[in-house]
């Protein structure tokens, strides 16, 4: 089953500068863990709710001070809108991730894939 049949549209992207107080509330907005930081469309980097919490509130930054710049995750995992969910699977499990962003064949960020996109799925739900 291709990744793309169960990828969702909850994908926010936000731009290295924005500081971490704007990213938060994008993810309150948007109800999302985790937003993809990009440069012309493509990904650069990637900050969790958990990345917020590790490398920032615990160090004892300012929200405001500090740009996502600062914390995000530069060793961006991505799949591919082809790939299947094995392939997908395993990437994710090799990288230790649980999201991992979709691009096109051009490399920019088309969606987002997630372990609860897979669980969430209809036919996941039908065998579990």
């Amino acid at each position: 089953m291709p990744i793309r049949e169960l990828i969702n549209d909850r994908l926010q992207c936000c731009s290295p500068e924005m500081n971490v107080f704007e990213a938060t509330r994008v993810m309150k907005r948007y109800d999302v863990g985790c937003v993809v930081i990009v440069e012309d469309g493509k990904p650069v980097g990637i900050v969790t709710d958990r990345d917020i919490v590790l490398r920032c509130v615990s160090e004892g930054l300012d929200l405001v001070d500090t740009h996502l710049s600062d914390i995000m995750s530069t060793k961006v995992q991505v799949a591919h809108k082809g790939f299947g969910l094995q392939g997908a699977l395993r990437l994710m499990r090799n990288h230790k991730v649980s999201r991992v962003p979709v691009v096109d064949q051009n490399g920019r960020v088309v969606s987002i894939f997630s372990t609860v996109d897979m669980i969430d799925h209809p036919f996941i739900r039908a065998v579990a």
